[in-house]
């Protein structure tokens, strides 16, 4: 292990932590589905995607653009990602103490 972030949610935690910063600005809400930000990255894995989909994201067609899926999580979901992101960040401060 890297000491860091569970294996591969350095981008979820990254996303809600942005969130928390600005719950109200919805761009931030709203994520493409098939990369991350803006295709500079490689697409979500599946284990990025079922943590966003706990975290409240909903996968959704894109109101600008009809043949486009984005995930979206609406304001009513808002508190919910926080108390994900607060499950993580206590996860990530309290490893297993007796990791093998």
């Amino acid at each position: 292990s890297d000491g860091g972030m569970a294996s591969g949610m350095e981008r979820v935690f990254d996303v809600l932590i942005r969130v928390r910063d600005d719950p109200k600005d919805v761009k931030r809400r709203c994520l493409r589905t098939n990369d991350y930000y803006k295709g500079s990255a490689p697409s979500w894995t599946p284990i990025e995607l079922c943590a966003l989909k706990a975290a409240g994201f909903k996968i959704q067609l894109s109101k600008s653009n009809s043949q486009k899926k984005i995930l979206y999580l609406s304001s009513v979901d808002t508190p919910k990602a926080m108390r994900y992101l607060e499950a993580l960040q206590r996860t990530q401060t309290n490893p297993n103490p007796n990791p093998n």
